[in-house]
């Protein structure tokens, strides 16, 4: 790439964006090629800019890509144009698979998805309360937080490309993958005999992800989970057979929005921290 073609395609240091809510995920809107659509924000996600082949045409490349529910074929996209906040990409290639499965409310466009291998290289806060996101390479934090200590203090680890922290569960510590692009918060089945007498069902409900496949989660409620030493007693779980690239990986959940939406979230990738501070305590600051 000739030197003033990196520079237009650069990132910016801070981009602030708002979001919105969809089938309880969180996406972006952006302009790709002069379509105006959303973008799903998915730290569950390794990769840095998915696009949604039911809108764009690419080239087969014979890769398969999984998600919790099946693989798919992955196409090559000739991206002339990206517009999104301050941000503005010509001239690039993205992987693209089949992600009408995404939720998405009635007549709106789902594009793509944004992912850790974006997200990466920022500090990225999200506030849910007031449907805004901001990322920045200046390691600072939001003035809705400054002053307060967060509730939660969690490192984590990038394994497979998306960021992987701890919890206890009855005792025993398991991996799971931070996943701002689950809607459930998820227990692999081999745990069933595990958490037997904490977990009770409610149900059984249908999902679907980026893999492009639908499955079945049996949901609950966990009467037993320390995430950073904080008690998230009763929490809604699920149970769900993991990746057998998370298994091999000792990764055996996922925590998803049903753990995130209680939060204020500082994701500080560079330093591998989330901070997690308490909504309710951001609010009354904001509304006293």
């Amino acid at each position: 790439m000739r030197s003033s073609e990196a520079q237009k395609n650069a990132l910016p240091d801070r981009i602030e964006s708002e979001f919105t809510f969809m089938g309880g995920l969180m996406f972006i809107q952006v302009e790709i090629n002069g379509k105006t659509g959303w973008i799903l924000v998915d730290t569950g996600s390794n990769g840095t800019l998915i696009l949604n082949s039911t809108y764009f045409e690419g080239k087969d490349t014979g890769a398969k890509a999984s998600g919790m529910t099946g693989a798919q074929a992955v196409q090559s996209v000739q991206v002339d144009s990206l517009k999104w906040a301050n941000v503005e990409l010509k001239g690039q290639i993205f992987p693209a698979m089949n992600l009408q499965m995404l939720a998405s409310e009635p007549g709106e466009s789902v594009l793509g998805l944004m992912g850790s291998g974006f997200l990466k290289a920022y500090q990225v806060q999200f506030n849910f309360e007031r449907r805004q996101m901001t990322l920045t390479k200046k390691n600072e934090i939001v003035s809705e937080v400054i002053g307060l200590t967060p509730t939660i203090v969690l490192p984590f680890q990038m394994i497979g490309g998306f960021p992987v922290s701890q919890a206890t569960v009855k005792d025993n510590v398991y991996r799971f993958v931070m996943d701002t692009g689950a809607t459930d918060n998820i227990l692999d089945t081999s745990l069933e005999s595990v958490i037997s007498d904490i977990w009770k069902e409610s149900g059984q409900v249908a999902i679907s992800d980026a893999g492009g496949g639908e499955g079945y989660v049996r949901r609950g409620n966990l009467s037993s989970l320390v995430v950073g030493g904080i008690s998230m007693n009763g929490i809604q779980m699920s149970l769900k057979k993991m990746p057998e690239f998370d298994i091999k990986n000792q990764i055996y959940g996922i925590l998803g929005f049903q753990f995130f939406k209680y939060f204020l979230l500082d994701f500080d990738y560079p330093n591998g921290l989330i901070k997690c501070y308490d909504m309710q305590q951001v609010m009354k600051r904001a509304n006293p």
